[in-house]
């Protein structure tokens, strides 16, 4: 978990991202269209890849779900989904 917890820090890069980004968005409307779609693209991809190693591993239901259960995993993926968009909002893509 600390492992995680580090990675998941942040190390002030996610500002030069965004600036980045959002300069790329600004200036054309079909970079901003490409991103758009491709951002769509990783969450759907994200979605299905954590539902087959949520079937596949039930150690990893209890990590990821804080011990819940999978009554959880509906609101987990609820929440993966509204985060994304909130990043994607964030961008200047959503």
């Amino acid at each position: 978990a600390d492992v995680v917890r580090a990675v998941l820090a942040d190390t002030g890069h996610s500002q030069f991202v965004l600036a980045e980004v959002r300069s790329a968005v600004n200036s054309s409307g079909r970079q901003r269209s490409r991103l758009a779609l491709w951002s769509r693209r990783l969450l759907g991809e994200a979605i299905t890849q954590a539902q087959y190693i949520l079937a596949d591993r039930d150690e990893l239901v209890d990590l990821v779900l804080a011990g819940g259960g999978l009554g959880q995993v509906t609101d987990w993926f609820e929440r993966l989904q509204r985060t994304h968009g909130e990043r994607m909002h964030e961008l200047g893509l959503a």
